[in-house]
């Protein structure tokens, strides 16, 4: 992830999307956005490559039952972690803290 790099990605299906967003937080060190998309079936998903310095990334998902659900925190070991990404769901991984809000639904 640090200075223009990508995590490694270690998926079973070459069609999970995966994404980064890196950005400045207010007290000045780089903040991190992740997304994995994944359109299949529920698998493992391993992202390497993440820098010391974070040490939480908090959770969100959405799927066809879910809408923006939080999540337990994953464990990161030594710039890694692996989640298992549900069905058909957009996972968020960030080092935002989440909103108290409801998320807005639109159906």
């Amino acid at each position: 992830i640090p200075h223009g790099s990508s995590p490694k990605r270690n998926f079973d299906n070459e069609h999970v999307m995966f994404t980064v967003f890196r950005f400045k937080q207010t007290d000045g060190k780089p903040g991190y956005t992740l997304q994995i998309a994944n359109p299949d079936w529920t698998r493992k998903v391993t992202v390497e490559g993440i820098p010391a310095h974070i040490s939480v990334l908090h959770a969100v998902r959405t799927s066809r039952h879910e809408y923006f659900k939080r999540l337990p925190s994953p464990n990161i070991r030594d710039g890694k972690l692996t989640l298992e990404a549900a069905e058909r769901s957009l996972t968020t991984l960030t080092t935002l803290e989440p909103s108290s809000a409801d998320p807005v639904m639109v159906r």
